[in-house]
Order: structure tokens, then sequence, then C-alpha cells
């Protein structure tokens, strides 16, 4: 987030190691930004390091210093719930594990649309970059499925009694940390998210009060990436966000 004229600002809700002009921002106190001065979370810089991982690797496999058998053994022994694989044109898999084809398709798309990150639905989180090996074209990827993805890329809301929702593309989401309630889905609850979506028309990040079953919440949503289109909303309990002054 680039900031267009100098204001003040505060990080609150989610701990996503927020930094301003690449210096650590110190959460729930009052900060001064200057026009011009970028604020970049810790989930798009993580972001950043998988992908420039993925182009190395390709770059390894396509040099021949390692093979792409080696490879993926190597990254899926990493952690439980991550695929990788090499597809061709096809999306048929020339090493390591295959998708469906509509998925195939979709972070076919995405990728040649310049967006190497996507998010699926029931498969996962997607690291997608072309490559080359012997003249053919093909895509490398990685996939986090929901559960890999909340141990790769830990959040906590309000000292985890808050709960946290990474979505992509305004349609796509899944649930990153479910804190003392998970109540997203409920109907009474659709209020508060339009509110939300109307505000963010306007500004970022944007938050409301709001009352459901008798209970006061705090709801907020923050761009995590302009560039790869994924924002973070969520939920805490009032008590959990509001300080009392004696």
């Amino acid at each position: 987030l680039e900031f267009q004229s100098a204001t003040w600002f505060a990080a609150t809700g989610a701990d996503m190691q927020a930094k301003l002009d690449g210096v650590p921002v110190e959460r729930s106190r009052a900060m001064h930004a200057e026009a011009g001065q970028t604020l970049a979370f810790g989930m798009e810089q993580q972001f950043d390091q998988e992908l420039a991982k993925l182009r190395t690797n390709a770059e390894l496999i396509a040099t021949g210093r390692v093979t792409a058998s080696d490879m993926i053994e190597m990254a899926q022994t990493e952690m439980e719930g991550k695929s990788v694989g090499i597809l061709d044109g096809t999306g048929t898999a020339f090493a390591g594990d295959s998708v469906s084809a509509p998925v195939f398709q979709d972070i076919r798309r995405a990728e040649s649309e310049g967006i190497p990150i996507s998010y699926q639905s029931g498969h996962g989180l997607f690291f997608v970059i072309p490559m080359q090996l012997a003249g053919q074209n093909y895509l490398l990827y990685e996939c986090y499925d929901d559960a890999a993805l909340r141990q790769k890329f830990k959040a906590l809301s309000f000292n985890g009694e808050g709960s946290l929702i990474l979505i992509y593309s305004q349609k796509e989401w899944t649930i990153l940390s479910e804190g003392s309630e998970l109540i997203n889905q409920e109907p009474g609850m659709q209020p508060a998210w339009d509110t939300l979506w109307e505000k963010h028309q306007k500004e970022d990040p944007v938050a409301c009060y709001y009352r459901f079953r008798d209970k006061s919440y705090f709801v907020f949503a923050s761009k995590v990436s302009d560039r790869y289109g994924f924002y973070i909303t969520g939920y805490a309990p009032w008590s959990a966000v509001a300080v009392e002054h004696s």
C-alpha cells in the first residue's frame, strides 16, 4: 500500500508483520507515514519468497544441475499437504503430481494474465511459473492445501481470539485461523460483510462494529497484496479489541 499523502495509521487485528519502507511496524500503535512511503505485509513478502524459490528450482532443472524428479521429491517432503509438479500445455504431468482439468485451466489462465499465485477452493494455494525443458514449454507449480496453507502462512488475530479469512479474487476463500468462534458463514453476518465491502470501495483498510446474537464484534478487512489479488478479512469479539480507560 503506497500512501498518497502524509497521514497517521495503526496496524491492528491480525499480526501480518507489517513493514513501512522495510522497517517493522509496531502493532496497535499510532504511526506516521509520509506521502510516497509503502506499507507492506509479511504474507505478500512470503509469497514473493516462495516464487523466488520456485524460479530458482526451475533454473536448476532447466540447466541440468538437478533432475526434475529429485527436486520434486525434496519439495514434497517439506510438509504434509504440499504437492509439486511440472505440467505440459495440456495439463499432463511431466513430473510430480497432476491436477484436474478445471484446476489446470484456472492456474494456466491466471499465469497467462501475469498472476503467478491463485487460490482454488477445495484444492489450495497455487504458485505457478513458466519454464522450458528441451525447448518445450511447461508450468512448474506447487500447491499448499488448506491445512498446509494454515501451517505455512501462520497468522494470529487478537491473540488467537479473532478469526481470519484469506480471500482471493473476491470469490475464493479459506479460513486462516478459527479464533474463538467460527461464524463467518452465518446468514446474520452478511450485513457486516456488505458494510465492509461498501467501505472498501473507497478506502483500505476498513473496519466496523457489529452486533450478532447479542454479542459485539469488531469486523475488519485489508488488502494483503494488490499484485496478487488477495485480501484478509475477519472478526474478533469486541472484548478482545476494546481498551477500557480508567
